[in-house]
């Protein structure tokens, strides 16, 4: 074209002469050429779409998963895998593919669906025929043998291939997950069956995938009735393929396979149409045949009713009984099968020949049965090793979680994201990336733009998308008053939860610190010794001389622990300094969970802590008193409630291992995990809590030693943390005072087992000997009286004359009990406990003056002291 405009631009003349027959010659030529020369470029194009057409379309039979699918998948993988290991199961793996000679001659017609792979020669392998595995049964049995295991409990999940006939509505694919669970090994009859039987069961319920139904057969069964209608041996296993077809083809379909294809007569199609049909009932159908006079001689069918018998009863037993049907139609089409054989099908979702192939139909969900010969064609031995076990069919279950989630017009969360970090202004990225990995490395699942300067709009828009709840924004003003905000991103509103209080600088860093021994740190392992302190105590407590008029030749001088903050908790909260660090370590951590008497002083502590660092207190509280109680709410109980504690009630005679640790459990359980939980025990005495003690020994008692001229230490002891954490610091420091501690409830025994429990946590146990031979502490259980928290009037009369004399406090549970058993060492004159070696006494008061309002105490106290509470009150009423 350009040539004809250049022709016709410079040789006017010329053109006008040529004739008119020349110029349309010409211009055919050119169209025609550029013609051809657009068509080779349209070939061209639609050859490249169609090579990448093939590279990018997946084969047929198979399937790619989203991320929502994917999140349907993980789901039912862990209902199930959790499933198997409830029933004790071990996991293994086997290769994908199989040697072909393993695989051929054990599944039957349904042999011709294994894919084999393509031969090629190499020596190192010897060309070894290989295929792509048909199911995991054959693997598994070739493991039992290889290994030459006897018993096993085994599960596994994989992809297994088969070279079917796709219908993708259906569950039916070419590649595909088997999840199966097999029990292997010789066991009484019946009962590994039932339990994979409810095992189907357990699983199906738990997925809630609608009604279902479990058929039941037995392959010897079968064998017996083709026996009996004149069916020649070598046809058992193929005509177990056809009926096995029956619940998805009509009767007259597989009649006329059984007569045109496997040569049966008619009379003898029509006498297994006789059996195949019978619907009587589980327990009537085995009785019918019992009294059927061809079955009732034959030794196969005699065993099977017999199994089949005893496999019902112990459905029942196990409350299954009425999810299962005895069908003599189902008979699996696997050649390996020898026994009882089951299979659940979806009530809702069978196949419905009337509707056309998109209809939602996935037939048998699951399905298994007994194989005991499997292992034996295998093993070169020939070992009988018994089998049985299931398959869950869980490309089916996908289709159909997927469809109930598609008629729902759910949307399902595919990241488990809990919290976005976005920045309102620009140049945050580095503060962004801060508080993501202060995030990560406690726990947090969380993430952030990958932009320097994202848009505010951008980042909450992905936040909604991907359903992430919470949102923290940072800007200039937040840094400035070492806040952070953060935004429900559903409701849009701010919002200061627990993780704010945790995240903030100004609330909590500034009283957690980083903690190391006050003594050469060699003495316990590094990692058992606590990283962080919480300052809750900012003074030593007072030490002042103890005046007990009957005892003037003794100086008794007392460590005033009872003046400690949180309304007075004394001891415990030496101990809770360090285990509330370790719970504001843990940012996940919300709920917190411990146990005591119904008027613990460790329990109202831990509510006063838990309320000021806004977390949830759960307490489990032993009494014989009942919620309907109106003294139930009085002294720490009614402080308990007021702080926002979740009071439990539980027995007094509540035993700490067999009844309050599982209830601990049972609690974290319900509360989210025991991420989301922190667990203290009683009295705070674990080897977190006992450094309280052990810290204060160091830096507050040792100075004390010689300034007061001390060589006893006296404690009141319950849980054991106090006196343990003392009475190492004291060894570890050159054992330079006795230590005595009195039990206030429990025995000697009691207190030195735990505290050699605390020894072995602290790779400590070179020191048991120390505590059984009572060198490393004296434990006195002889004052124990009543038990916990109740005295004798003898007692409490001592206390009363010892408050009015010193002005000092002492509670009837902890330092009363225990201030009356040193008086009686003393007054006794018990030399080898107290020698009169001219030193003096440390008494540590641990504190409990709410206890008091316990009105059991009230009432023993003034029951006791009768006369002393007339000379005091007086009556002025009628005045």
């Amino acid at each position: 074209m350009r040539l004809i405009l250049n022709t016709c631009l410079y040789y006017p003349k010329v053109f006008y002469r040529t004739r008119s027959r020349q110029i349309d010659d010409t211009l055919t030529k050119l169209l025609s050429s550029k013609q051809e020369e657009s068509n080779r470029q349209s070939i061209h194009k639609n050859e490249h779409v169609t090579i990448h057409d093939k590279i990018l379309k997946i084969p047929r039979g198979t399937r790619d998963y989203h991320p929502s699918q994917m999140k349907i998948r993980e789901e039912v993988f862990r209902t199930i895998i959790d499933c198997f290991k409830q029933h004790g199961a071990d996991t293994i793996d086997t290769p994908v593919f199989e040697l072909t000679t393993l695989l051929r001659e054990k599944y039957g017609e349904d042999a011709k669906l294994i894919y084999e792979l393509q031969d090629r020669v190499d020596d190192d392998d010897n060309n070894e025929k290989l295929a792509l595995r048909y199911d995991l049964t054959v693997p598994f049995a070739r493991y039992i043998s290889q290994n030459k295991i006897s018993a096993m409990k085994r599960y596994q999940i994989g992809k297994v291939y088969r070279h079917d006939s796709p219908k993708m509505t259906r569950g039916r694919y070419r590649e595909f997950y088997q999840c199966d669970f097999d029990i292997a090994g010789c066991y009484d009859p019946m009962i590994p069956d039932a339990e994979c039987i409810k095992i189907v069961v357990e699983i199906l319920d738990k997925l809630a995938l609608g009604q279902y139904k479990i058929y039941i057969n037995h392959r010897k069964l079968l064998d017996a009735i083709f026996t009996v209608c004149g069916v020649p041996d070598k046809l058992f296993r193929s005509l177990s393929s056809t009926i096995d077809k029956l619940d998805k083809l009509p009767w007259d379909v597989v009649r006329n396979e059984m007569i045109n294809e496997k040569g049966l007569s008619p009379e003898v199609v029509d006498r297994i149409s006789r059996y195949v049909h019978m619907h009587v009932g589980n327990v009537n159908l085995i009785d019918q045949l019992r009294n059927d006079p061809q079955l009732s001689s034959n030794k196969l069918a005699i065993q099977a009713l017999h199994d089949l018998d005893l496999l019902f009863r112990y459905l029942t037993l196990f409350n299954i009984i009425d999810k299962v049907i005895f069908d003599l139609k189902l008979a699996r089409g696997l050649d390996y099968y020898t026994g009882v054989i089951f299979e659940a099908v979806l009530t809702k979702y069978q196949f419905n020949p009337k509707l056309d192939d998109d209809q939602i139909a996935v037939g048998s969900v699951a399905g298994g049965g007994r194989y005991d010969e499997l292992v034996e064609k295998i093993d070169p031995k020939q070992r009988h090793v018994p089998c049985i076990g299931v398959s869950i069919g869980v490309e089916r279950i996908f289709t159909v979680k997927e469809h109930q989630q598609t008629q729902l017009k759910t949307q399902s969360k595919t990241v488990e994201t809990e919290i976005y970090v976005a920045s309102a202004e620009k140049n945050f990225l580095e503060q962004r990336m801060k508080i993501c990995a202060y995030l990560w490395e406690n726990g947090f699942k969380a993430e952030m733009a990958y932009k320097r300067n994202p848009k505010l709009l951008d980042q909450l828009q992905y936040c909604e998308k991907h359903h992430i709840e919470l949102c923290i924004i940072i800007g200039s003003s937040e840094l400035e008053a070492s806040t952070l905000k953060i935004r429900d991103v559903v409701t849009r509103n701010e919002i200061c939860s627990y993780m704010y209080r945790r995240l903030s600088t100004s609330s909590v860093s500034a009283l957690v610190k980083t903690y190391s021994l006050p003594i050469d740190n060699k003495c316990i392992n590094s990692k058992y010794v606590p990283k962080y302190r919480l300052s809750l105590i900012d003074r030593e407590t007072s030490v002042e001389k103890l005046h007990i008029s009957s005892l003037p030749s003794v100086n008794i001088y007392i460590k005033r622990d009872d003046q400690l903050d949180s309304y007075a908790s004394g001891n415990k909260l030496r101990k809770l300094e360090f285990l509330f660090a370790d719970i504001l370590s843990r940012p996940k951590c919300h709920h917190i969970i411990t146990a005591g008497s119904l008027h613990s002083n460790h329990c109202k502590a831990v509510a006063v802590l838990a309320a000021r660092f806004q977390r949830q207190a759960h307490f489990l509280l032993r009494t014989d008193r009942d919620n309907h109680d109106e003294q139930i709410l009085q002294g720490n109980p009614l402080l308990n409630y007021l702080l926002g504690a979740k009071l439990y009630l539980i027995s007094k005679k509540a035993n700490i291992q067999r009844d309050i640790e599982p209830r601990i459990q049972l609690l974290e359980e319900e509360l989210g995990g025991k991420d989301k939980c922190y667990a203290i025990p009683i009295g705070g005495s674990d080897t977190v809590g006992l450094f309280g003690y052990f810290d204060c020994f160091i830096r507050e008692i040792i100075p004390l030693i010689d300034k007061l001229n001390l060589g006893h230490l006296v404690v009141p002891i319950s849980s054991g943390g106090t006196m343990e954490g003392l009475a190492l610091a004291n060894y570890f420091t050159g054992n330079r005072v006795r230590i005595h501690a009195f039990a206030v409830s429990d025995n000697e025994n009691y207190f030195k087992t735990h505290f050699n429990g605390i020894l072995k946590e602290l790779e400590l146990d070179h020191l048991n000997q120390f505590v059984n031979n009572n060198s490393l502490v004296d434990i006195c259980d002889s004052y124990v009286g009543l038990g916990y928290g109740r005295m004798t009037n003898e007692q409490i009369d001592f206390l009363h004359e010892i408050i009015r004399e010193t002005g000092i406090i002492f509670d009837p549970v902890y330092t009363g009990k225990c201030l009356w058993g040193l008086y009686e060492e003393l007054r006794n004159k018990r030399i080898d406990r107290f020698p009169t070696d001219g030193k003096n006494i440390l008494f540590l008061h641990t504190g409990g003056l709410l206890g008091l309002m316990n009105p059991d105490f009230s009432n023993q106290w003034l029951l006791s002291s009768n006369s002393h509470a007339n000379h005091r009150m007086r009556n002025w009423m009628t005045l």
